[in-house]
């Protein structure tokens, strides 16, 4: 086998598929951008200071602290000051034309760019198609008003293992200049029913349009903001949900919160009852209904747990399911 060290330059792949000239040996052909800031600085052993200098010489100004964040991926050079910068540094690094000007520039979870980048999907619903109805007869089919900074939901369980409502907490964000409506559903088939659940918004709302559907169990409504929020203003709202009758506890128990939207913090708390505790508690979390990214199983301490608790952070489309098994 060749030693990687002794390959000739022709032989690794041109870092643009553009015909540019291979990459030199010491340079990474990875896409991401701090990788290739990373090795193009450590190449020449610049300090942060020195080229500071080097690009002041150049008529560029970047701080060292941002010099720095570039470095470890912390943030992106997306200005056109800092364009030219890279443009300089290919310079003073010694770099073929475009290696760092065109690296790809991975975006930032929780950034403007990344809520702008998520797009709605109806899809990962288990009724999708009653939802986008609901969101056609509302007017709510364009880009959001509002913005889902934060969603925590609370969920109870009696002593029978029966599903006896849940609290869902939300800090909305305007997006658009006038923000005030959202579009929310609630879907009973994860308790194994189909008794539609009744909605009532406790603190911060109202509920506009309603529609139930009687061969799902969905409920989809349009929750109206007390008042309207200008752009970056933010307003909290509470709402239960009850159901319409209490069925019997399924055989394979679960809890699902999925959302259409992004969400910049997602959290699920579970309450059971001493007497029906759950066991062997797993957590997935997944971007469609019928195709779970992955699970992972909770250590042996949340066994019989009267509590369970997850949280995810920037989840794009998707959500958390929770799942566990009764004693029988």
């Amino acid at each position: 086998m060749q030693d990687p060290k002794s390959a000739s330059p022709d032989s690794r792949p041109p870092f643009l598929n553009t015909g540019d000239e291979p990459l030199p040996l010491d340079l990474p052909a990875d896409p991401d951008f701090p990788t290739r800031f990373q090795a193009a600085v450590q190449r020449r052993n610049l300090s942060l200071h020195r080229m500071r200098e080097h690009l002041k010489s150049h008529g560029v100004s970047v701080s060292a602290s941002t010099l720095s964040m570039w470095r470890t991926g912390r943030t992106k050079p997306w200005r056109d000051q800092s364009l030219r910068a890279l443009q300089a540094l290919e310079s003073i690094l010694d770099t073929p034309p475009g290696y760092l000007t065109a690296a790809e520039q991975q975006v930032e979870k929780g950034s403007e760019s990344w809520w702008a980048s998520i797009q709605t999907r109806p899809e990962v619903l288990n009724h999708s198609e009653e939802y986008a109805q609901v969101r056609r007869e509302v007017g709510l089919d364009g880009p959001p008003e509002l913005r889902n900074a934060f969603m925590h939901c609370t969920v109870w369980y009696n002593e029978n293992g029966q599903f006896m409502g849940a609290r869902s907490t939300h800090i909305f964000q305007a997006v658009a200049a006038r923000g005030e409506r959202s579009l929310q559903a609630t879907f009973p088939d994860a308790h194994g029913d189909r008794n539609p659940h009744r909605v009532n918004v406790r603190a911060g709302g109202r509920i506009g349009l309603q529609r139930v559907f009687e061969g799902s169990g969905q409920t989809v409504f349009e929750l109206i903001l007390d008042q309207p929020l200008e752009r970056g203003q933010m307003a909290y709202v509470e709402y239960e949900m009850t159901p319409s009758r209490l069925d019997a506890p399924r055989s394979r128990p679960l809890y699902d919160v999925r959302t259409t939207n992004a969400i910049g913090q997602l959290g699920m708390e579970l309450h059971f009852h001493p007497d029906c505790p759950p066991r062997r508690p797993k957590i997935r979390r997944h971007n469609m209904a019928s195709q779970p990214e992955g699970t992972e199983f909770l250590d042996d301490s949340k066994d019989g747990a009267l509590l369970l608790v997850t949280t995810d952070e920037f989840v794009a489309n998707g959500g958390i399911c929770m799942e566990w098994e009764w004693d029988g």
